[in-house]
């Protein structure tokens, strides 16, 4: 089960089988938990605010971060993925900062690592099906005649009724006869349902047309929806458009980090994709993992060997436990790298 919060937003999911109770403590928001696991994927929060998960031995607390607890018979478990906890432990405390994890035995921060990962990655991950925005229902019947469905890029289960935001969103149904990619496009508060085949259905009426307001979710929208249906230029144009006109903004920061995947990956402009990696780290924010390991990929694109050596020692160094070490360290040991 997963629960969904606004202003801010936050993405809580529990295993099955878990308990918890939801609270508040002053500013803080609460999940109690006695049982089970839950992964938090929380937005920077106002000062004065945060977000706590109280366990019977343990209580770790995070402004804006990617994190889980695990309760065991033992004790608990901590797991960042992204962002800095506190879990406090009777009188101690101890950061925890991403890459890394506290084991029920250990007051020490270890490289992630256990068998409970994957599941906490997919979890924190399907927060990007829910973030803030107008939503609209997407249901994924039992009967559908798929051995499995992906939306946006994340595996859902038949049965399954999702919140996505308004506008594009891309589908894959895959079965014995094959794979059938779509693009479907839903509006706020619509209740949508997969099928095989598109079904004919009754159009919304029209509504009466407004004037495009450049305002930060209307452009994060439109490039949502324009990266959906594979429009890379227009959609780096209007991530560029964001970082221009809301500077300042949260949403610009990760737009940089965004924009600098799709030149990278999309556009083949590594020059351009650097500069707002480079902008972004300078910067700092909730994405830095993700736009150090952009950096490296631009280096090595453009040719500057001895700067992307010298940035994937630092990389493994900051961030052992990340999901790109594994391959920079095949990397680093083509290049005979040493972890600074």
């Amino acid at each position: 089960m997963c629960l969904r919060f606004d202003a801010p937003f936050a993405s809580v999911c529990l295993a099955a089988g878990s308990e918890a109770r939801l609270t508040r403590d002053g500013g803080d928001r609460v999940v109690s938990l006695t049982r089970g696991a839950v992964v938090a994927a929380l937005d920077s929060l106002p000062e004065g605010q945060g977000f706590r998960v109280d366990a019977p031995r343990s209580s770790t607390r995070a402004v804006g971060t990617v994190f889980a607890v695990v309760v065991e018979e033992r004790g608990e478990q901590v797991a960042v993925l992204e962002g800095v906890v506190a879990v406090r432990r009777g009188d101690d405390e101890a950061f925890v900062r991403a890459g890394y994890g506290l084991s029920p035995e250990s007051g020490v921060p270890a490289a992630l690592a256990g068998d409970a990962l994957p599941w906490i990655r997919a979890h924190a991950a399907m927060a990007d099906l829910w973030r803030p925005g107008a939503v609209a229902r997407l249901s994924v019947p039992e009967e559908i005649d798929a051995t499995e469905v992906v939306i946006d890029g994340h595996g859902v289960t038949r049965g399954l009724a999702v919140l996505v935001s308004a506008g594009a969103h891309a589908i894959e149904l895959s079965s014995s006869s094959g794979t059938e990619r779509r693009s479907i496009s839903v509006e706020a508060g619509e209740r949508h349902e997969l099928t095989p085949v598109e079904r004919p259905r009754e159009r919304p009426k029209a509504r009466p047309v407004r004037a495009k307001q450049d305002s930060v979710e209307a452009l994060r929208r439109r490039a949502r929806e324009a990266r959906a249906a594979g429009r890379w230029h227009e959609a780096a144009t209007i991530y560029r458009e964001l970082v221009d006109k809301h500077p300042d903004s949260p949403a610009a920061g990760n737009a940089r980090v965004q924009l600098g995947d799709l030149l990278l990956r999309r556009l083949g402009a590594p020059g351009e994709a650097l500069t707002h990696y480079d902008a972004y780290i300078a910067r700092g924010g909730d994405l830095i993992v993700e736009a150090h390991h952009g950096r490296i990929r631009a280096l090595r694109q453009l040719g500057r060997t001895d700067e992307e050596r010298e940035a994937i020692g630092r990389f493994l160094s900051q961030y052992p436990g990340s999901l790109a070490a594994e391959q920079l360290r095949a990397r680093a040991r083509a290049l005979d790298v040493e972890p600074q």
